[in-house]
């Protein structure tokens, strides 16, 4: 898993798949526990996935009313919708830790050369637009998860 724990593995079941006209069967590897199927990155190879149909919302094609409550909701919540980053004033976020509780420290992940750049731009926009600010230590870290 993420945390390099090693996950008992009960099993592999072939299953046919069927995504926009594509017909594959692959892999689906059973884990022991309660824990979600896995799914390979010979799946994202084998199914080429319509991304930009996955990531956007087409308000356009829904009924009428369904439509008119989409854009009432919009123009009720218009901060929300601009442009922009906006951030929470006047509030102190607390973390609270259970007793007895640790520091944890994840090194950081292989990135592909071929997202590298792409990595680099996004962290300093994030950084610019004070989303994220850099430290030169800490006694946490987590790795980010990077998808292209």
């Amino acid at each position: 898993d993420y945390h390099g724990r090693l996950l008992e593995l009960k099993g592999v079941v072939w299953v046919p798949i069927q995504y926009e006209g594509q017909r594959q069967t692959l892999p689906l590897v059973i884990v022991a526990g309660r824990r979600p199927a896995l799914l390979g990155r010979n799946w994202l190879k084998a199914i080429q996935l319509n991304w930009p149909r996955i990531c956007t919302i087409d308000v356009g094609k829904q009924p009428q009313n369904e439509t008119m409550e989409v854009e009432k909701m919009i123009r009720r919540h218009q901060a929300v919708f601009t442009e922009g980053y906006g951030a929470i004033k006047e509030f102190k976020a607390t973390i609270h830790l259970k007793p007895g509780s640790k520091p944890v420290f994840r090194k950081t992940r292989p990135v592909p050369y071929a997202m590298r750049e792409t990595i680099v731009t996004e962290l300093n926009r994030l950084e610019e637009h004070n989303i994220i600010t850099k430290v030169d230590r800490s006694k946490w870290a987590t790795p980010t998860v990077n998808v292209p």
